[in-house]
């Protein structure tokens, strides 16, 4: 192959110009892309995501203010909550607001031009009647903090992906010492339902591994209106 190779792009179509190839010869293409939109400010993606692979990709902050923020989705794995690790900055105050259309912003206001960070999900989805914001406070349990956007009072519900089928599983409230939200048993994934969006810090959990307060009998919300039925119905 002569000549140097020449790359055009327009919107979303990249025509490649690979220049004289003569007969039999084998050439290979390889493209890095980032699904990414930066309002307010810009940003570099150092270290992309390998297709196919779980997300993990590191940036760098180019222009940065308060308002600032990254969309996210369209990625496979766009629906689960979004979060930020190995800051370079300190005291970071990292969140996403989730709309109820699925749509994601990382908003990291406290980051500083030069900055250094990697984006990662964690197993979970949050689907609001209209929006909340999220703060992940430890990836592995997972426990996330969940609060009011621009509206409030609202329900949601919390997809759980990480599950064994048949086993029963729990959301429960750190803010109150335990008290149990609601509980399913997987089917790959479990879904819970929050009744309102106030601020609390929130963590998912096998039935067996949580022995918090209930409401006054056990089993969280779910279990509450199941025993209301039961009783009406006998």
């Amino acid at each position: 192959m002569d000549g140097d190779v020449e790359l055009r792009l327009d919107g979303t179509t990249l025509t490649v110009d690979l220049g004289s190839v003569d007969a039999g010869e084998t050439t290979r293409v390889r493209v890095n892309g980032s699904r990414v939109r930066v309002e307010n400010g810009s940003i570099t993606v150092t270290s992309p995501t390998i297709a196919g692979n779980t997300l993990d990709s590191e940036f760098r902050i180019d222009s940065w203010s308060d308002s600032s923020y990254i969309a996210v989705g369209g990625s496979a794995s766009g629906e689960f909550v979004h979060h930020l690790v190995s800051e370079s900055w300190t005291s970071p105050s990292e969140s996403v607001v989730v709309e109820a259309g699925g749509q994601q912003r990382i908003y990291a206001p406290k980051a500083p031009e030069g900055g250094t960070a990697r984006a990662r999900t964690i197993p979970v989805e949050v689907q609001p009647e209209n929006d909340v914001r999220v703060s992940v406070t430890d990836p592995t349990q997972p426990s996330f903090e969940v609060g009011p956007a621009s509206t409030s009072g609202d329900a949601y519900d919390v997809v759980y992906h990480d599950t064994v089928t048949g086993d029963t599983y729990r959301l429960v409230s750190e803010t109150r010492d335990g008290y149990v939200i609601d509980e399913a048993t997987a089917s790959s994934p479990v879904t819970f339902t929050d009744p309102e969006d106030d601020t609390e810090l929130l963590s998912i959990v096998k039935a067996n591994e949580t022995t918090g307060s209930a409401g006054g009998g056990g089993g969280g919300v779910a279990a509450q209106l199941r025993r209301r039925s039961a009783a009406l119905e006998g």
